[in-house]
């Protein structure tokens, strides 16, 4: 039973990566389209793509530890991509929650173990044992940044705006 669990995990996790190169590859391809980037190229930015995965999987990494920072990633940039679904949300704000999401997850470590590659090392879960301070840490980072900038360029972008009409129109007196 154990085997075939195994089989489909692997073909599964396979699939979605070899897709998601796939995609990208696509992506490039379409966007670069006018430039004149042939097909060829596009099946090389796919062999390049591959070469970060190889040098991974050579370093036999637990698959456990793997998974973990995947998420805490995902947990680094969710709340920014979900609040691109609110208005005043800007891509500038959307990248600085993201960083400081990637931060946050940092300081946990940083601040308990008193230097940066500490933090680094902590928030890489050493031993594949999970902890919940790289996750809490990257998403009140990233949700407070990216609402904190959203709101101070929205209301920049707004007095910019209110001054300009001003200047624009006639004045009666």
């Amino acid at each position: 039973m154990t085997l075939p669990a195994l089989v489909l995990a692997v073909t599964l996790v396979a699939s979605s990566v070899d897709t998601l190169q796939n995609g990208i590859a696509s992506l490039i391809l379409a966007r670069s389209e006018q430039q004149g980037v042939s097909l060829v190229a596009a099946r090389w930015v796919t062999i390049l793509l591959m070469v970060p995965v190889v040098v991974i999987a050579l370093q036999g990494l637990s698959v456990l530890r793997l998974f973990l920072i995947a998420d805490l990633l995902c947990a680094a940039i969710v709340v920014p991509v979900l609040l691109g679904l609110w208005q005043r949300m800007t891509p500038i704000a959307a990248i600085g929650g993201g960083i400081a999401g990637l931060l946050g997850a940092i300081l946990p470590g940083w601040l308990s173990q008193g230097s940066f590659i500490s933090g680094v090392v902590a928030a890489s879960f050493p031993g594949s044992i999970p902890t919940l301070g790289p996750f809490v840490g990257a998403l009140i980072a990233s949700t407070l940044i990216s609402v904190l900038l959203a709101s101070m360029i929205k209301n920049s972008e707004y007095l910019a705006f209110m001054m300009q009409s001003t200047q624009d129109k006639p004045r009666y007196v």
